[in-house]
């Protein structure tokens, strides 16, 4: 049986957008629930049996996407990084640190199914590699 996908959503100042990311996620299917930090997000995973996912706003209480990156680059759960801005050396920044995917609004549920489904499979695959860590640690 597969696991729900769980998406932890990293929101800063774009609160309007992932207030829509969360409705069209849950539409999906999909649980969803909020953190300020990486930190609070990987504790609500790890007392969740469902497969994590984060979306991050490009700058958050915690910081900025790219600290939100290397937070849980070890523990290999797929990043998606959301953008108000259309902004191609942003996008290209974001794919080479590690995210999953870049998307920027409006964005159809389509669409999202498919950012969504491509990045839990390559968590997927990379966990039957044997190369998912536990924690942060």
């Amino acid at each position: 049986m597969a696991a729900k996908t769980h998406a932890i959503l990293i929101r800063g100042a774009e609160g309007e957008i992932f207030s829509k990311l969360r409705v069209v996620l849950e539409r999906q299917g999909i649980a969803t629930s909020t953190a300020r930090t990486p930190e609070e997000a990987l504790r609500q995973f790890r007392e969740e049996d469902e497969e994590p996912l984060v979306f991050t706003d490009v700058t958050t209480p915690a910081g900025t996407w790219a600290e939100v990156l290397h937070a849980f680059e070890q523990a290999h759960i797929p990043v998606i990084v959301v953008s108000r801005l259309v902004d191609l050396d942003l996008y290209i920044d974001a794919l080479e640190e590690g995210a999953s995917d870049f998307i920027v609004p409006p964005f159809t549920a389509t669409e999202l199914s498919y950012i969504v489904h491509n990045a839990t499979s390559r968590s997927t695959a990379s966990a039957a590699r044997g190369r998912l860590a536990p924690s942060l640690n």
